[in-house]
């Protein structure tokens, strides 16, 4: 039998500063400097770092809350947890995580962060730390920005890594688990702080208190980003260049077939999916991982330091004892490795490549496919012209075999369908698919009213794709009206109306454009079906570029004009002993912090 493996041997190298690529935190924080030079921009005050990221998570005004998670930790277990003593209530440390996204073009090189970037913000110590993702090493790398007052010029360094991964030890992000006690998450901490802390800080924190569960979920998918890269790099091992580079072709088109669909768990079969990926990837993981792949845990155990007051020596023991690991990823897991790899393409790219396909399927007749029935149209008044109409329609589709069921709820005001107030399921096969449809106008004649509509999946916004329909690109929707429809005082009204559901079938430029990467690959133009990285954007780039598709380059494929590395061996300082030293020596057992210069590599 074959031992488990983790993949921390695999995937993960152990210099301290980027073996290849570089850190979010370095694509978001550098801009030119007035000779155009690329050099560090980490603003000042912190709520200036916020908006950046606010920016990039598509919520440019900051009103949107919820786009960014941050919890306060006044008696926490960092290295900085000491430099508010005695007032750590009125200086908390803030934890932020960036989980989502850009979800409106416009914006110039952005950089992907959803799940990618947390820092830990402390104001008394004058320090950032930042634990960020480094797509090209596949690995999470650790920076710290010190000198971060007002006053003063903050500089920007990697630490050593081998003095966070006692804490660290998925080497990433680390979170403790439910119910998150040293959080704002804990009401009495909570109510402590907003007793305590400046107004500027209350301001800055909002009034949510909830976010501690979505910044916990963001770190346990942050934990599984270096799996799948590693699986990216292994599942098509083969001696065979041109099976090696067709099978990853394979696993980036199930990956946006992933994405498109509606339906999650199906796909439509391909040469490269059926023919390459799913056969090498079944056969490589279990020769590699036939007991399973090590998953790193990123949960720490909880504290309630108001309740249970501890020692500073045990605060770091409850980080530094090594902790069993989370799970153990096995075939049966694979949905989830898809997934993760659809979950490293933006929504952006995603949103123009569904545009795109359908443009061309629309384009093309012979693609086009109808399906019909009959509906149950009840009709409810909300007002004077406003009115509730609640649908329930069957549909037959006589040549593909299927049968579909429609169920609705629909707000019509005057002429006008409110998409505010709609939402649509339709169900086919044992699946069923939330959709929804923007602003419409109702079409009225003497005795029929009449819809048309663009229908969206709820869930992302791009059309709903099926796995043998394709895309479902519009709903028409026709009634017959009596005389007292719109009498708002009639009782509920139910009358029977026509459905028409428009499916277009445009798959095929998509393989086309694969077919054309892997021709790209083979001529040695790039690397990207062989680079051990997925790197999701680049080749995003290249595929929409085929289908002749809006393109808008996103940050990174390029780094040697970023700032020059620098090392900083003696971060945390002595002073911050007790929290290091324990499990955590160099090889003549002296203790890590006392060791080391700051280095520059240019």
């Amino acid at each position: 039998m074959l031992a488990v493996v983790s993949v921390l041997a695999h995937a993960v190298s152990d210099t301290d500063i980027p073996p290849v690529g570089r850190s979010t935190f370095d694509a978001v924080f550098t801009s030119p400097d007035e000779h155009g030079n690329l050099v560090y921009e980490v603003p000042y005050p912190f709520d200036r770092v916020i908006d950046r990221l606010n920016v990039l998570s598509g919520n440019p005004t900051g009103k949107d809350t919820h786009r960014l998670q941050m919890v306060m930790i006044p008696l926490g277990r960092c290295v900085q947890r000491h430099s508010a003593s005695p007032h750590e209530f009125k200086s908390p440390r803030f934890v932020i995580a960036t989980d989502s996204e850009l979800d409106e073009p416009g914006l110039a090189n952005p950089v992907f962060i959803k799940d990618r970037l947390f820092l830990g913000y402390q104001r008394a110590a004058g320090v950032i730390e930042a634990i960020s993702y480094n797509e090209m090493a596949s690995r999470f790398e650790f920076q710290v920005v010190e000198n971060y007052t007002a006053d003063a010029t903050p500089t920007v360094s990697y630490v050593r890594r081998e003095r966070c991964i006692s804490c660290h030890q998925n080497e990433g992000p680390i979170f403790s688990r439910v119910r998150w006690g040293e959080t704002t998450a804990n009401r009495r901490v909570y109510l402590r702080l907003m007793s305590e802390i400046p107004r500027d800080l209350r301001e800055l924190f909002g009034p949510r208190t909830d976010q501690a569960y979505f910044l916990d979920a963001s770190t346990d998918r942050a934990n599984m980003l270096p799996i799948y890269q590693t699986l990216w790099h292994s599942l098509c091992d083969s001696t065979d260049v041109l099976a090696s580079v067709r099978c990853r072709a394979g696993a980036l088109e199930f990956a946006l077939q992933h994405r498109l669909r509606s339906a999650k768990g199906t796909y439509t079969p391909s040469e490269f999916i059926t023919g390459y990926f799913v056969p090498m990837s079944r056969q490589n993981f279990e020769a590699r991982w036939r007991e399973g792949l090590e998953v790193p845990n990123p949960d720490v155990p909880t504290r309630y330091p108001l309740h249970e007051p501890q020692s500073d020596r045990d605060v770091a023991l409850d980080l530094e004892q090594p902790r069993r690991r989370k799970m153990l990823f096995t075939l049966k897991d694979f949905p989830s490795f898809i997934d993760g790899l659809a979950a490293s393409i933006p929504a952006l790219q995603m949103r123009e490549l569904d545009r795109r396909l359908l443009e061309l399927g629309v384009a093309d007749s012979t693609l086009h496919r109808s399906v019909e029935g009959q509906c149950n149209i009840a009709r409810q008044a909300a007002g004077k012209e406003d009115f509730d109409v609640v649908l329930s329609c069957a549909l037959a589709d006589t040549l593909g075999g299927k049968n579909y069921k429609l169920d609705g709820d629909l707000y019509i005001s005057g002429d006008r369908l409110i998409a505010a107030g709609n939402q649509f399921l339709l169900g086919s096969d044992n699946t069923v698919i939330a959709l929804r449809s923007g602003d419409s106008r109702v079409q009225q004649t003497e005795n029929h009213w009449r819809l048309d509509l663009d229908v969206r999946a709820a869930r992302d916004g791009i059309h709903a794709w099926l796995a043998t329909e394709g895309a479902l690109n519009r709903i028409q929707l026709e009634w017959e009206i009596t005389d007292d429809w719109t009498d708002e005082l009639a009782p509920e009204l139910t009358v029977t109306g026509h459905i028409k559901l428009q499916f277009v079938f445009g798959y095929e430029p998509l393989s086309a454009a694969l077919e054309n990467l892997v021709d790209e690959q083979l001529r040695g133009q790039h690397d990207l079906l062989s680079s051990p990285a997925f790197r999701g954007t680049e080749m995003m780039a290249k595929l929409l570029h085929h289908l002749r598709a809006a393109v808008n380059p996103w940050c990174c494929s390029q780094w040697d004009d970023f700032p020059p590395i620098v090392l900083n061996r003696e971060y945390p300082t002595p002073s911050h002993a007790s929290s290091l030293s324990i499990g955590a020596t160099t090889s003549n057992d002296q203790p890590v912090f006392m060791t080391g210069v700051r280095e520059r590599y240019d």
